[in-house]
């Protein structure tokens, strides 16, 4: 059960990622069939996201309901663009994105709601949310505008590059995120019956995820973000889009221990 848990919060969190990162990509010179590509990806990792959850995303409330609501504005948007009608696609992804965050945050406060969390802790814990989505969706997104350039070899190298920044910017807000938590969860002693801090740095219980998740989460992105950026800088997709998939990976695992732990133990890494 908390395997599946795990994997309905991973998958919905990386479709509904990649819808808001779908919205910083405003780049007149890609073609309809990045957008439908991307959106249609998004699309099907939050119906695997709610397949995963099965009937507990819809039996406790609103928020697997608010979350299933956001595919048919997905489709909107879809269809929409494929016709070329823009102001109105773009309206429909908006309204995808807002109920789809709106269905996680809510599922976040459903989950937390027996933990008797200080408003700082709530607070911080919906922005490491955002933060993660962020992170999820802009690798995702500037990964697949890499392999574009297979399809569209005229593109020009400023979508990319833009691409590596926002993802260098995303690496960097999740690390900032995650030392907001370790103070305000430990300041605040936010687990009850233990101190956060002891729990999450004991060997004998959350220690070796952590330390994982740090690795595959925090500093591999990093690190390669910065690596993606330089590369795209000196015009070189094939290079970036290689380390991109290396990113993926990272990310990747970085998040599924994250969505583990959470499911696992209530800590919202």
């Amino acid at each position: 059960m908390v395997l599946l848990n795990a994997a309905s919060d991973f998958f919905a969190r990386f479709g509904v990622g990649t819808l808001m990162a779908l919205t910083l990509v405003r780049e007149p010179e890609l073609k309809r069939s990045f957008y439908l590509f991307v959106s249609g990806l998004a699309g099907f990792c939050i119906v695997l996201g709610l397949f995963f959850a099965g009937r507990q995303a819809f039996a406790s409330g609103t928020p697997g309901f608010t979350l299933l609501l956001c595919l048919p504005f997905v489709l909107g948007f879809y269809a929409l663009y494929a016709v070329e009608w823009r102001r109105s696609a773009k309206a429909s992804l908006l309204a995808a994105v807002a109920l789809g965050l709106a269905g996680l945050l809510g599922k976040l406060s459903q989950d937390s709601a027996g933990l008797a969390w200080s408003p700082a802790q709530i607070f911080i814990a919906r922005i490491n949310l955002v933060a993660a989505l962020c992170l999820g969706g802009i690798v995702v997104s500037t990964l697949l505008l890499g392999h574009w350039y297979l399809i569209s070899p005229k593109l020009s190298y400023k979508p990319l590059v833009r691409g590596a920044l926002l993802f260098f910017a995303a690496a960097w807000l999740r690390l900032i995120v995650l030392t907001a938590v370790l103070v305000v969860f430990g300041w605040n002693a936010g687990l009850p019956g233990e101190v956060f801090l002891d729990r999450l740095f004991s060997w004998n219980q959350w220690g070796m995820f952590f330390l994982l998740r740090l690795f595959w989460g925090i500093v591999g992105p990093l690190i390669l973000s910065f690596m993606v950026y330089k590369t795209a800088q000196i015009q070189s997709n094939q290079s970036a889009t290689g380390i991109l998939y290396v990113a993926l990976v990272f990310v990747l695992i970085g998040e599924l221990i994250a969505d583990y732990l959470w499911a696992l133990a209530r800590i919202p890494l």
